[in-house]
């Protein structure tokens, strides 16, 4: 849901998926993103959380990894909220890249799987959390 100010991809209600993708495709060899995200619900258990793919192509179908398919081929950035595995090291900033052959393990939050990650306390927040992800020389950093 678009507004002048920002964009709901889901509303405030349980096992509800949204998505945006560019459906242009970028073809450089490095990027930034920049943005502002506000990541809220009643209680302390949050949903799953969001995601930003950088994928080689657009998935033909949603699915259970932050809307996209298990098996992609790329980086995906997930802003989880939800604590799968009970270890209380959500919320969580994870970073997987995946080639496409492996199932991302929803049971363990992608521990394993992931080329890094960090606690963030971005669910709940008074304000919008303000994000800048870049792939500059081959190295990612998230701020």
């Amino acid at each position: 849901m678009p507004s002048a100010d920002y964009v709901r991809v889901t509303p405030s209600i349980r096992s509800k998926q949204g998505q945006i993708w560019n459906k242009l495709q970028y073809v450089g060899n490095n990027w930034e993103i920049q943005f502002s995200l506000k990541i809220q619900g009643r209680g302390k258990l949050g949903a799953d959380g969001m995601a930003i793919w950088y994928v080689q192509e657009l998935p033909k179908r949603g699915g259970s990894v932050f809307g996209s398919p298990n098996n992609w081929r790329g980086l995906g950035v997930f802003f989880d909220s939800f604590d799968n595995d009970n270890k209380h090291d959500n919320p969580a900033v994870i970073a997987v890249v995946n080639d496409g052959t492996t199932t991302f393990n929803h049971g363990t939050d992608g521990k394993g799987q992931e080329i890094a990650s960090c606690i963030q306390g971005f669910r709940n927040r008074p304000h919008p959390t303000q994000v800048r992800l870049r792939y500059y020389q081959q190295v990612l950093t998230l701020e």
